[in-house]
């Protein structure tokens, strides 16, 4: 026994020497870095200006309120503002004729008194949004009209402030679906001055904007703005349409100005924002003669729940940290002395703190929201102050799965939007060359189905046209682009269809009824016999672009075995969403953080409105599960607070977010629960328990005994939220058909997971495992199940004849730990593992015992690494000899009590800190700031002089 303490002692010492050396180096290291950005969660103003920072790059500037402490951040951070709100159509001429510039004027007087070098930028002339609808004479449209008002509001507002701006957004948002080769095509929107001027009307907007400037001999660059051009197609329609305007206004302006001089990149990002794609823009907008490119609206949208994580923020800053590389690498000013284009002019944060941002549920910003006078910085503030360096010291581990579209085994979706060769889909049947359908797959020679022959089968596929207006369907051998088989080849233009018309053969050729910027379906329907030979009608199943080339983007595939006999159809393929498992269809959940306008959930019971339970389903028509009459279910909903106090479960009439039942409407509040509470009633409201950012489960149980009339309690069930209205996620469903009689409870849904369909493996005779649900007894011991394989161990306590059924060994949670065993020093107190191994071992001899744990730098009073009064960061000594007095003694009286019935014991809990595979012993300095603990301490002193 005492060799095995002193044999432990010494590899602890051995530790404690890796660790203090680990401190020491550290504060050697870092003892001169006077320039070292501090780091995130102080004020505002303990950092280095951005505008400093960034001075000979580019102009950082900002948007929002000037109040408070803003005023003080938006003068020590920036150089530029942009009225937010203030300058849009519907501030500045909500009715015609009345211009109201007052708060205008004092906005830009009150930005322009903090500072008398911010820069003021225009936001923005002409709209589709944020305008009055008689602007474009809506709902006649006239064209003479819309212009007329155009020119005037233009020349209003320039005229007025034209020669204080250095920029202005002359038009905003004018591409919809994009085409790059017909940007013409890609203003038709269907809204604004589209409806009313065509596409002319962004040309007519600048050369209106660029007389006005120019005749007055001002300098305020005129700028196009718009969101998502990080997408390929959008930034090619966007250059294209530059490009033109620009050069069929050739001379039209004064020393060879361009009429558009300035493309806005918006950038309202997110995490699955990649930087290769906003890189891949600039460089194509720095293509354009005498054109700058200004970023516009900067803000980062992360996922989260109220707050960040240590590693959301982190995420966050590496994202920001990898813009801003890019931006200087395209930096306007003379301090970019790179060779790449120099055309980045400005860069504009969309807020000045979280708080304020229009997207705060987000907290996409460089600051946290306000508290008080301060705003403090995030560490996104840390990266964009010095983003190699950020990066440097947190690099960015690559996630292949990213933003990726989740796999579906066989199906190959192409597009060149999303920089892809070409653009189309590639639906493997088989691996075989020899053997129908005489066709191979992929890398991974999966397929997506195996086709039974005679079967009919019913292949759809929604598209959208980008100037593609035929697709084929057709044979192809492999999975490449182009290894039709010759069948195929005689006749691809044989069978031709609209889009609008039920194909019944292959090659399908539909080559009418499409128009570009439109989606559509298109539908085959074919039987395969088995009869085609290799070469011929048949192989995998090849989608692609006929006149318009590459042109349009897959939206979904689904391919369909059709039932006969009643049966009904089987679905064999669901791009990109997959087939649903049983128990999640029928089911459709809303969030507002994925994009939807609320958040929630509607589960579908009946699809017929005249029979009870009255109720309709979506547009797929799909049921969750049919109820039955004098049946009890159990509905229990989880979900994450991200604000919402309140939950109500209630009876609706279809898929719609607001169509309850009368009865419904009379009752939603009479029935209110607390988070903890088993509701027994729907309508149910639980509107106490739940606070921000907890996780909950809500339970319903009611019985549906069949005589609720229509528009009664009765329906589909929806789940809505109470006060904090959308500001919630919904993490998973379960109903559940309450078994009688002894019967067991039946899961009818589970979403998302699904029910997998029982998997039916050989048993040994001598074990029979019952259903989920019933007391442990009932089932097979797990020390008897694993006893050929490991000791089946619990930690920590338990009902103990539960434990001493399952479990061959145990190990205490707690009682063992150093602060339950010797909290006041010298005073060793063993009652708590005492008594818990007596219990057990007096009811079971057999019983092994694991200790848990020597040393831990948790629930371990301080004094023990000499350290008081306080766990960390506060004053203390931490004298070496002291802490390795107390940490010897320590092991040695534990391990002198319960040594010699312990089969073995966790002698150091959790060293390691931040993992470094190069240096494990720099991982065990745990403690934050662990060089300014040595340095409080006077232990750097000592370490230095200490040799070798």
């Amino acid at each position: 026994m005492r060799n095995w303490k002193r044999y432990i002692s010494l590899i602890l010492i051995a530790a404690m020497f890796s660790s203090f050396a680990t401190f020491a180096a550290a504060a050697e290291n870092g003892s001169g870095d006077e320039e070292q950005i501090p780091p995130s969660g102080l004020n505002y103003d303990q950092y280095p200006a951005l505008k400093d920072v960034y001075d000979g790059y580019f102009m950082v500037g900002t948007v929002g309120p000037l109040t408070g402490s803003r005023s003080d951040l938006i003068r020590y951070n920036f150089n530029a503002y942009t009225p937010e709100n203030e300058m849009k159509p519907q501030s500045v001429q909500n009715v015609k004729g009345q211009f109201t510039f007052d708060n205008l004027d004092n906005l830009f007087s009150n930005v322009t008194s903090l500072s008398s070098d911010i820069h003021l930028i225009g936001h923005t002339l002409a709209w589709h949004s944020q305008t009055p609808g008689w602007m474009w004479d809506a709902p006649a449209f006239d064209r003479d009209t819309a212009l007329d008002n155009l020119k005037t509001h233009i020349d209003t507002v320039l005229r007025k402030y034209g020669g204080e701006l250095y920029s202005i957004d002359v038009v905003n948002e004018a591409v919809g679906r994009a085409n790059p080769n017909d940007w013409q095509a890609s203003l038709d929107k269907g809204e604004g001055w589209a409806l009313a001027l065509g596409p002319d009307w962004v040309e007519l907007a600048f050369q209106e904007a660029a007389k006005i400037i120019d005749e007055n001999g001002w300098d305020c660059k005129l700028y196009y703005n718009d969101f998502g051009l990080d997408d390929p197609a959008k930034a090619q329609t966007v250059y294209a349409m530059v490009k033109d305007i620009n050069e069929r206004n050739a001379g039209l302006r004064p020393n060879g100005k361009p009429l558009i001089e300035g493309i806005g990149m918006q950038e309202h990002y997110n995490s699955n924002t990649k930087p290769e794609n906003v890189e891949a823009s600039i460089q194509l907008f720095s293509t354009l003669p005498d054109v700058n490119i200004s970023i516009t609206e900067l803000d980062m949208e992360w996922p989260n729940l109220g707050t960040l994580t240590s590693e959301q923020a982190v995420a966050q800053a590496q994202k920001y940290a990898q813009f801003f590389q890019i931006y200087k690498k395209y930096a306007a000013g003379p301090a970019n002395t790179t060779d790449n284009p120099k055309v980045i002019e400005r860069v504009t944060f969309w807020g000045t703190n979280d708080g304020d941002s229009w997207k705060k549920d987000g907290l996409p910003l460089l600051f946290n929201a306000p508290d008080g006078s301060n705003i403090t910085a995030k560490e996104a503030l840390v990266a964009v102050l010095d983003p190699d360096a950020y990066l440097a010291n947190n690099p960015i581990t690559d996630d292949p799965d990213q933003g990726q579209t989740k796999h579906i085994d066989g199906v190959y979706v192409y597009d060149t939007s999303k920089g892809d060769s070409w653009s189309g889909a590639n639906i493997i049947l088989g691996n075989n060359a020899a053997a129908w359908p005489w066709s191979t797959g992929g890398a991974d020679g999966k397929a997506a189905f195996t086709p039974e022959k005679n079967a009919k089968y019913r292949i759809s596929v929604n598209l959208t046209s980008l100037g593609t207006n035929s697709i084929r369907i057709r044979w192809l051998k492999d999975e490449s682009n182009g290894s039709y088989t010759a069948a195929d080849n005689a006749e691809v233009n044989n069978h031709p269809y609209s889009a609008d018309q039920v194909a019944t053969a292959f090659p399908a050729y539909f080559n009418s009824g499409m128009s570009t910027g439109n989606s559509y379906t298109l539908v085959n329907e074919i039987t395969l016999d088995g009869s085609q030979p290799a070469d011929g009608l048949i192989g995998n199943i090849a989608i692609r672009g006929g006149a318009g080339g590459n042109s349009f983007s897959i939206n979904w595939i689904k391919v369909e075995k059709i039932g006969t006999g009643g049966m009904p159809d089987q679905l064999l393929v669901n791009w990109p969403d997959g087939v649903p498992k049983a128990g999640t269809e029928g089911v459709h959940i809303y969030s507002t953080t994925k994009g939807d306008d609320w958040s929630g959930a509607n589960i579908i019971l009946g699809n017929n409105a005249n029979a009870w339970p009255w109720s309709t389903a979506g547009a797929d028509g799909k049921v969750a599960f049919i109820p039955e009459k004098n049946a009890a279910y159990r509905v229990a909903v989880n979900y994450t607070s991200m604000g919402t106090s309140a939950i109500r479960v209630r009876w609706l009439k279809n898929e719609s977010n607001g169509s309850y039942t009368a009865a419904d409407n009379a009752e939603v509040n009479n029935h209110p629960y607390s988070a903890s509470q088993v509701a027994a009633a729907i309508p149910a409201y639980f509107n106490s328990g739940m606070v921000n950012a907890g996780t909950y489960t809500l339970t319903t149980e009611i019985t549906m005994d069949g005589s609720q009339p229509a528009d009664g309690l009765i329906g589909n069930i929806a789940v809505r939220g109470g006060a904090g209205g959308s500001s919630f996620v919904i993490n998973w469903i379960k109903i559940e058909k309450i078994g009688t009689g002894g019967a067991p409870d039946q899961l009818l849904v589970n979403w998302p997971e699904g029910i997998d369909e029982p998997v039916v493996e050989p048993e040994e005779p001598s074990v029979v495992i019952p259903p989920a649900g019933q007391t442990y007894d009932k089932y097979p011991a797990l020390k008897d199940i694993y006893k050929d394989y490991f000791t089946m161990g619990i930690f920590g306590s338990g009902e103990n004849n539960a434990l001493l059924y399952n479990f061959a060994a145990y190990t205490p949670g707690n009682e063992m730990k150093p602060e339950s065993t010797q909290n006041v020093k010298g005073v060793f107190t063993f009652d708590g593992a005492d008594n818990a191994f007596n219990n057990l071992a007096g009811k079971n001899p057999d019983m092994i015992f694991y200790g848990h744990t020597l040393a831990w730098h948790s629930q371990t009073p301080t004094w023990m690494w000499d350290a008081p009064p306080a766990r960390y960061d506060q004053p203390g000594n931490y004298d070496k000899e002291t802490a390795l007095n107390n940490l010897k003694s320590h092991i040695d009286n534990v391990l002198e009590h319960y040594g010699g019935r312990l089969a073995g014991i966790d002698v150091v809990n959790e060293a390691i800190g931040t993992a470094n595979p190069n240096d494990w012993e720099a991982s065990l300095a745990k403690g934050k700031a662990g060089t300014r603990r040595l340095a409080r301490s006077g232990l750097r002193k000592r370490l230095r002089k200490r040799p070798e």
